[in-house]
């Protein structure tokens, strides 16, 4: 005869979700222990590691998708017990526990017997006495000496049985790792992973032209400027989010135009229909993002920042710098910090026409234009385009699109830009003050007369030499010269200096023009000046700002590069003569 385990021939439900607790309430019946404990074991799990235990669970409930309604997953991680607390308890009727049975089999032990079978069973009960095992002992006792079913709470279930190991899903802690498909899971098996996947998965299709919706209509013609490079970059940055999310795409992405209602925000709701809303986060200023308080950061795939207006240099330092950090500081009210994966891109909108400092070598800023064009088409275009958003068949379709979409340019590389000339005007108009009292200041002929007044002692040109050689024409200033040009220049842009002759000097540097010791002499000029000075060259000056600042165009025009300008500016200076100011008169521009 073979003995069968009955519970795998014939396996109970299987549990899985904490919903499920309702049967307790709902089913009028005496529950065993086994019953009790199996449902414990499938459902729950818990995590011990760093001293903390956190208890893991997944909930099933119903979600509108557009007019159709499916089931979703949500997991929890909670520091509370489940049923831990009166509010959450629930007392149900179950077998008599081990202690009632062992009550029973020790009344029997105290009978006294008289013939061989009541000697025999007495001798069994005090076997079974010791005995662990619930069936043995209710197979054993006849049905007028079983104890009553007793009333006991599931919070004193469940903690007896994690007690006894009777919880077999243990961790060490749980993470956020996002995947496609569940074949693509890299977590490892000591931690509890608490994406739950794609909502759009159970949509996917290939039944929607996706060309003839006004979805694709905002992404070519709004986003993309009807361009087929920026389409191409557009989609295989979606579909390398959507296919590789354990991985970041390491890219700021920047919307900004500066009419409203042209589609700028519309990324959001599209994000949040593809991806999920529980993947999605939105906040409305850049303090909310950078908040001390933080966990509404885990487990985001987009984090998008609206209408940030003009963010300075230091906010847009400061926001590049949680673009490629793989980790962030998790922070909960009155709780310990805790260092989490981080998978989130970043995607601002503005109204501004410069929305963010873009630095000389940025590598992660991409700015998109949006085309306005929609804009005029009112809420006849949008209102359609939002209920095809709600669409779950239509977002669908733009899922499976983009999880088998082939992805032939590498969207992560900082030689590939979604728009290059867009980059390009913005290093321009965020370029460092040095440089851009370089580009603009020597512009007029008389610049350097712009600091002269009246009051001034001494030979005000005399640390002001031009000189030809090797067929190029070279201002030679002193340091101390070039600065209060700087100074002048600055004042009168309204700007407030704020950089120092160090950094002023560490500037030039950057862009090739470092101090070095300087003669120039003036007619009859018994003692020239000597000392630390800068030579200046258009030609050569315009070179090292395009490598420095990597952008392939870039043009201003210096008087002392015009041959005839150089040539007059020479001769007077030569002589220490004043073009544009009379020294016996008052100050002030004559020509600027």
């Amino acid at each position: 005869q073979v003995d069968f385990d009955n519970s795998k021939l014939f396996p109970g439900e299987i549990y899985k979700y904490h919903n499920q607790s309702e049967m307790f309430l709902t089913e009028r019946k005496v529950w065993t222990y086994e019953e009790i404990y199996a449902y414990f074991n499938s459902v729950y799990g818990y995590t011990f590691g760093e001293g903390k235990t956190t208890f893991l669970y997944r909930e099933r409930r119903d979600k509108w998708f557009g007019k159709v309604l499916r089931k979703i997953i949500v997991f929890v991680a909670t520091k509370h017990m489940p049923f831990g607390d009166a509010s959450s308890d629930i007392e149900i009727t179950c077998e008599p526990a081990l202690k009632s049975l062992r009550g029973a089999l020790k009344k029997i032990i105290k009978k006294k017997y008289s013939s061989y079978e009541e000697e025999v069973r007495t001798k069994r009960a005090q076997q079974l006495l010791t005995s662990e095992n619930h069936n043995d002992l209710k197979e054993f006792l006849t049905a007028e000496e079983m104890p009553l079913p007793e009333k006991r709470g599931l919070g004193l279930l469940f903690l007896k049985a994690k007690k006894t190991g009777r919880i077999k899903k243990r961790f060490h802690g749980f993470t956020f790792i996002p995947y496609l498909t569940p074949d693509k899971n890299t977590c490892t098996p000591d931690t509890y992973n608490i994406f739950k996947g794609f909502e759009m998965q159970q949509f996917r299709n290939t039944e929607v032209d996706l060309k003839a919706t006004k979805v694709w209509r905002w992404i070519w013609e709004a986003i993309c400027d009807k361009n087929e490079y920026k389409l191409k970059f557009f989609l295989t940055y979606l579909a390398v989010k959507l296919q590789q999310p354990h991985r970041k795409v390491n890219k700021f992405l920047i919307l900004f135009a500066r009419i409203t209602g042209c589609g700028k925000t519309s990324i959001a709701k599209f994000l949040t229909k593809l991806f999920g809303q529980d993947y999605v986060l939105m906040v409305q200023s850049i303090s909310e993002f950078l908040s001390e308080n933080n966990c509404f950061l885990l487990g985001k795939l987009f984090v998008i920042i609206d209408d940030i207006e003009k963010a300075t240099k230091t906010v847009s330092d400061s926001l590049k710098s949680r673009i490629s950090e793989p980790t962030f500081t998790m922070k909960k009210l009155y709780e310990d910090r805790k260092t989490m994966a981080t998978y989130a891109d970043l995607i601002t909108t503005s109204n501004s026409r410069t929305p963010v400092f873009i630095d000389s070598n940025d590598r992660r800023s991409e700015l998109i234009a949006i085309n306005t064009c929609l804009e005029p088409l009112g809420t006849t275009f949008w209102n359609g385009f939002y209920k095809e958003l709600e669409d779950p068949h239509i977002m669908g379709a733009f899922f499976e699109f983009l999880a088998t979409f082939p992805i032939e340019l590498d969207v992560r590389s900082k030689k590939n830009r979604f728009d290059v000339g867009q980059l390009n005007t913005q290093k321009l108009k965020s370029m460092r003050t040095t440089h851009r009292w370089l580009v603009n200041f020597f512009q007029e002929e008389s610049c350097f007369e712009s600091t002269y007044t009246k009051n001034y002692v001494g030979d005000y040109l005399r640390p002001v030499g031009f000189t030809l050689t090797d067929k190029q024409r070279f201002c030679n200033l002193s340091v101390d010269r070039a600065f209060s040009y700087l100074q002048h220049w600055s004042r009168e842009q309204g700007c407030k200096l704020s950089i120092s002759m160090k950094t002023f000097l560490e500037d030039l540097k950057d862009v090739g023009i470092e101090k070095q010791r300087l003669q120039i002499s003036k007619q009859g000029d018994k003692k020239p000046f000597r000392g630390w000075g800068i030579k200046l060259c258009e030609p050569f000056v315009r070179k090292s700002m395009m490598k420095h600042l990597q952008v392939e165009k870039l043009n201003f025009k210096w008087c002392f590069n015009d041959p005839e300008s150089f040539s007059i500016l020479k001769e007077n200076y030569y002589k220490s003569d004043l073009l544009y100011k009379v020294p016996h008169r008052q100050s002030g521009f004559c020509k600027i």
